[in-house]
This record gives structure tokens, C-alpha cells and sequence, in this order.
């Protein structure tokens, strides 16, 4: 029973608290890194959360707030990291480069940004989806879905234009616009071997896009209504 100790400071590095009372102990800045819990530490945020991911590696976890930001956390003290600071309004979609590095963020600000998750730098700012089209849901160039290529060099994005985006990480430049669904692009993914995009939309398809050609391959018909949700199986076939 650990009811209100005094733990500020202390080296409690891969100590197994599993069934040990805490309540109300102080555990501000422990080194806490391999620590168990039975239950692990509640992160409190000063708006309401719509998303929370880990990276790849696992090091840091990322939340997406209701009020425009981005939290992100390290899971060996549970300290954040950095607050996203940039978007003018709600951030719609929030993804990890495959090493961890980097974050990237979707606004209905119709903007996508690029942050460096160890020093919260905004390494660039990603404009080009229109913002003059209205989406369903009464926002106006929302980017609704962004995903890195496998590679972590390329990043996708769809948004309420009825456009799939393919920008360079490096560079920022937009290399392919491709055009072809009639309503919002809700989402979009890529195939394991990067070679292929596919996006799903308001208007009830699913089409798969050639990453090196910057053609349709297929539009997936059948749906009555949005597609919510699309994967790749492993194999990518």
C-alpha cells in the first residue's frame, strides 16, 4: 500500500508495481522507464481526445484534441513531448513515419503539416487541396485522410476536393493529383509494397491508383453508401 508517497525524483526503473496501491502518490519526474503497472498512467488533456496512436517503435504516443493540437508523449515517463501549434481549426487525421521520427497531420484547414516528434519543430506545411469545395458535413477543403508511403518517403492524402494527393516528404512538392471520385475521399491507404494507393470515398467506390504511373488501375463498385473503411491484405494482392 502506497497511498500518497513521497515518490518525486525517485529511480524506479523496471520496477513491477503490478498490484500495488498508488493512489495519490507523487510520481513527478521518477525515472520510470520499464516500470510496470496494472494499470498505466492516466493523461489528462486539456481538451477532449478524438485519437490516440503509438509510433512504430513505440517510444511516443500521439493524441489528437478537439481543440486544433496535437499532444505527443513519451511512453518512459509519460511527459509530453511537444503541442502542435500551426492548424487554424480541427485536425481531421493524424499518422506516424514508419521510424517514428516524424508525424504528420490532416486539417479541415484543408493544410497537412509535418512535425518533428523530438523537437516539435513543424518541419513543413503541405497546401493544395482546394478549399473552395463543401463537403457533406458543412467543411469546407477538409483533408479527411493521410497515410506515408511503406518507404516513409511519400506521404497520401483525400480530402473533401474529391482528390488523392501524393507529396514528397523531402521536398513538400505535390507529384500527383489524381482526379476521378465525385464525392469527398474519406481515406486512403497504401499497398505493402508501395506501389499502389487505394482510396475510398463519399460516393460509394473504392478505386486503386498506380503510384509510379499516376493512373487508375480499378474503380471497386457495389457499396450503396460511403465507404468507411479499406485495407490491403498482407500479401498486398
Amino acid at each position: 500500500m502506497f497511498d500518497s508517497a513521497q515518490l518525486q525524483g525517485a529511480d524506479l526503473k523496471q520496477v513491477d508495481f503490478r498490484g500495488t496501491w498508488l493512489r495519490r502518490a507523487n510520481l513527478d519526474n521518477a525515472q520510470m522507464t520499464g516500470a510496470q503497472f496494472g494499470e498505466l498512467p492516466t493523461l489528462k488533456q486539456d481538451s477532449a481526445v478524438r485519437l490516440c496512436i503509438y509510433s512504430p517503435d513505440g517510444k511516443t504516443i500521439a493524441m489528437k484534441l478537439v481543440n486544433r493540437k496535437v499532444h505527443v508523449c513519451s511512453t518512459s515517463n509519460w511527459e509530453i513531448l511537444f503541442t502542435s501549434e500551426g492548424h487554424s481549426d480541427s485536425v481531421n487525421s493524424t499518422v506516424y513515419s514508419p521510424n517514428s521520427n516524424q508525424i504528420a497531420s490532416g486539417c479541415i484547414d484543408y493544410t497537412i503539416r509535418i512535425w518533428d516528434v523530438w523537437t516539435g519543430m513543424c518541419i513543413r506545411t503541405l497546401n493544395g487541396h482546394d478549399g473552395s469545395f463543401m463537403s457533406r458535413m458543412g467543411d469546407r477543403g477538409s483533408v479527411q485522410g493521410i497515410v506515408y508511403s511503406p518507404q516513409g518517403d511519400l506521404i497520401a492524402s483525400g480530402g473533401d476536393d474529391k482528390r488523392v494527393k501524393m507529396w514528397d516528404v523531402e521536398t513538400g512538392e505535390c507529384r500527383h493529383i489524381w482526379i476521378g471520385h465525385t464525392e469527398e475521399v474519406l481515406g486512403v491507404i497504401y499497398s505493402p509494397s508501395g506501389t499502389q494507393i487505394a482510396s475510398r470515398s463519399f460516393d460509394s467506390t473504392v478505386r486503386i491508383w498506380d503510384v509510379e504511373k499516376g493512373i487508375c488501375l480499378h474503380i471497386m463498385e457495389g457499396h450503396t453508401t460511403l465507404v468507411s473503411g479499406i485495407a490491403y491484405s498482407p500479401r498486398g494482392d
